[in-house]
């Protein structure tokens, strides 16, 4: 191994002093600032290769320990003289160094990798799942998804809000998967185990997390396409418990049944997507599962409802309450199925 000369770099900016002293507490005491004009002045000790002190225009005498690797000098900080560090300590500190040195080490680009080591972990601890999911929703090219992926996640793991995304692992994640299915029934959990998993995939490819505790999980139950639809008379039924709703939230119900489409389409119905005739629905790609834009023709009872419906000056959505956007679905079919009780 070739050995390491301790000398300073012709390319580095030298200070205005430069001598060799004996580095002692009664010597640094007796240093004197640098000469006017002189940002500072650099002493290195007659005796240990290396050990130098600087003075600072502001009378600060900051040890360190100078040496050269790779054609480039390197200077390590040891600490400023004072109470707390004596000429000694910073002396067997700057040994120390010496030592590390001779052995091939860098003791400067140590210490900036432990530093970098600290500020990636501090930036892991900061990458919550809470973060996660906000990034994740971000990133979502289709927003109809994305309110119900999220609130599900939201719903389904509260206690992890708060925790490093790259924390939790597998063990954990199976847990939780049992436990949704326990409290809330299997499809809740494979939901919650599906999107999930979705999510983490997508921080996984961006770089952002190394692993997804939720890969190749076997999921509880099995879920099962539903083969039923309402009939007439079922149909009816709703049809009329709407009339229990107030005008907003009774117009929602019916456009569901009459346009046949998502309940967030039409929840998010915006008077832009709408013709001016009211024959046509142009629902747009951001707003639909495939992601492609289609065209809903609309019967003329879709046009009756429309016409019925209140608009709320300034607002862009067709079915609002308060200039926000139409919610609480389980309150809605819950009032439903109180109107459609008491009809029978």
């Amino acid at each position: 191994m070739p050995s390491k000369q301790f000398v300073r770099s012709p390319s580095a900016k030298a200070p205005a002093v430069s001598n060799k002293i004996s580095i002692t507490d009664r010597t640094l005491a007796a240093l004197s600032s640098p000469p006017p004009g002189s940002k500072d002045a650099l002493y290195f000790d007659s005796a240990l290769r290396g050990f130098a002190v600087r003075v600072t225009r502001a009378g600060n005498r900051v040890l360190l320990f100078s040496y050269n690797i790779a054609g480039r000098t390197r200077r390590e900080p040891i600490g400023t003289w004072g109470q707390a560090l004596t000429a000694s300590a910073a002396r067997k500190e700057a040994e120390r160094l010496a030592a590390r040195v001779r052995l091939g080490g860098d003791p400067v680009g140590e210490r900036k990798a432990r530093l970098g080591q600290r500020e990636s972990q501090r930036a892991e601890d900061r990458f919550t799942v809470a973060v996660l999911i906000d990034s994740w929703e971000s990133a979502m090219t289709h927003r109809r998804s994305a309110g119900e992926a999220v609130r599900r996640v939201q719903r389904s793991f509260p206690a992890w809000l708060g925790r490093p995304a790259s924390s939790i692992t597998r063990r954990e994640a199976i847990q939780a998967i049992d436990r949704i299915a326990t409290e809330s029934g299997i499809i809740a959990a494979r939901r919650a185990a599906a999107y999930a998993r979705a999510m983490y995939a997508w921080a996984v490819r961006r770089d952002a997390l190394p692993a997804n505790p939720f890969t190749s999980i076997a999921l509880p139950g099995q879920e099962n396409p539903r083969e039923r639809v309402l009939d007439a008379h079922e149909l009816g039924a709703i049809w009329r418990a709407a009339s229990a709703l107030d005008p907003v939230r009774s117009a929602f119900v019916r456009l569901l049944l009459a346009s046949l489409q998502r309940r967030s389409e039409v929840a998010g119905l915006r008077w832009e997507e709408l013709t001016a005739d009211r024959t046509l629905w142009q629902l747009p790609g951001s707003r639909t599962k495939n992601g492609k834009a289609h065209i809903v023709h609309l019967p003329p009872v879709v046009r009756e409802i429309l016409d019925s419906i209140p608009r709320l000056s300034g607002s862009l959505l067709v079915l609002t309450t308060y200039g926000r956007a139409l919610g609480g679905f389980d309150a809605i079919k819950k009032k439903l199925d109180a109107a459609i009780l008491a009809e029978r």
